[in-house]
C-alpha cells in the first residue's frame, strides 16, 4: 500500500502556511487518496493500477498548490466537502480519460 502521506508531504512540500496547516492539509489529502485507493480496490481493481488510477487524481501539483494557497489566502479553509467533491470530480474525470483512450 502506498504511502500517502509521505506522497503527499514530498509533492506540497513548498506550501506558505505554519506547520499545523501544513500538517492538516497533508493529512486530509492524503486520506481522501487512501479513500480513492481502497475505492479502487474494492471495485476489484489490482494494487498497482489503484494505485496508478489515484495518483492521477492529483497530476498536477502545481496546480493543487497554488489552489490550495488561494483558498487559505481567501480566509477560507478546505473543508471536507470541498475536498471530497474535488476528488470525486477528479475521480469521475480520470476514469472517463482512461476510458477514452
Amino acid at each position: 500500500m502506498p504511502d500517502w502521506q509521505k506522497l503527499v508531504r514530498r509533492h506540497l512540500f513548498g506550501l506558505p502556511l505554519d506547520a499545523a496547516e501544513k500538517d492538516e492539509i497533508h493529512a486530509e489529502l492524503a486520506a481522501h487518496l487512501e479513500d480513492s485507493y481502497e475505492s479502487w480496490l474494492r471495485d476489484g481493481i489490482n494494487n498497482s493500477e489503484a494505485a496508478r488510477r489515484t495518483l492521477c487524481l492529483a497530476n498536477d501539483w502545481q496546480d493543487l498548490q497554488r489552489q490550495i494557497i488561494l483558498v487559505r489566502r481567501g480566509k477560507d479553509t478546505m473543508t471536507n466537502r470541498v475536498t471530497q467533491l474535488w476528488l470525486r470530480g477528479l475521480r469521475r474525470f480520470c476514469c472517463r480519460r482512461e476510458f477514452l483512450r
